[in-house]
């Protein structure tokens, strides 16, 4: 398995800009205040599509959790950004899937696994064919549970190279036929160097509350409402932006 190349660099503020309406064609012009509605078109009617993957630490190949959120870009046409993307953040859906079959395994000698706290709604518990199935609709059509429209995506994620490894164990053919266009990894966005920081570090510098964490649905939350406060503080309060990043020391 393969995961999808991008004809862009990673950590390109403009791509993501440019699918947000924050930024023109030209990328001469960009959306100045965050109490209007992004002033573009939003390129390619993305959704933003993120994921997170628990597997059982001592057997990488045991995936106990996946967590998915995402933001379609049509939910937040006509709506302002809003401070830190605040607005849009709140347009944010997700899901919380453990697999059925290996409740017993619960991290707690390297992490401490949390699989029964999701914050945002109910656990799914289901078997890992129903995991899978779940992970190849959301990468062909959102959240649109008719399933009418394949989507463009924009993958989510934090660690991709991590993330890559642990897909690869869940199904080996999750991207086919996905239209994923780009691949955005927060650990890349969040400082202008090649230091990696952890997720918990990085919603702290950013002030993205994350309770919880090490469960796969609250990650995936928070990966993806740190990547739009990002792209919001860079584009509106790029001062800020780089205050917060400064803060990954």
């Amino acid at each position: 398995m393969q995961w999808p190349r991008s004809f862009f660099p990673d950590g390109s503020w403009r791509v993501l800009q440019r699918h947000l309406g924050l930024t023109s064609r030209s990328g001469k012009t960009r959306a100045a205040d965050s109490t209007l509605p992004a002033p573009f078109s939003m390129k390619d009617d993305v959704v933003f599509v993120s994921i997170d993957i628990e597997a059982w630490e001592m057997n990488h190949s045991q995936i106990t959790e996946l967590g998915i959120a995402v933001l379609d870009t049509r939910d937040i046409h006509g709506i302002a950004p809003g401070p830190g993307g605040s607005n849009w953040i709140d347009t944010i859906q997700s899901r919380h899937f453990i697999d059925s079959n290996l409740t017993h395994l619960v991290n707690s000698v390297y992490v401490e696994g949390r699989p029964d706290e999701f914050n945002h709604g109910d656990s799914e518990y289901v078997p890992k064919s129903a995991i899978v199935r779940a992970l190849r609709s959301v990468l062909h059509h959102g959240f649109d549970y008719d399933g009418s429209m394949q989507r463009n995506v924009v993958m989510v994620v934090h660690d991709k190279a991590s993330e890559q490894r642990l897909v690869q164990h869940l199904d080996k053919k999750a991207f086919c036929n996905a239209r994923v266009l780009f691949t955005a990894d927060t650990q890349v966005y969040a400082t202008r160097d090649d230091r990696r920081f952890g997720l918990e570090a990085i919603a702290k510098a950013f002030s993205v509350e994350h309770e919880c964490p090490h469960n796969a649905g609250n990650d995936a939350v928070v990966t993806l409402q740190a990547l739009v406060k990002m792209v919001c503080l860079r584009t509106f309060e790029s001062k800020a932006f780089f205050q917060r990043s400064a803060r990954l020391r």
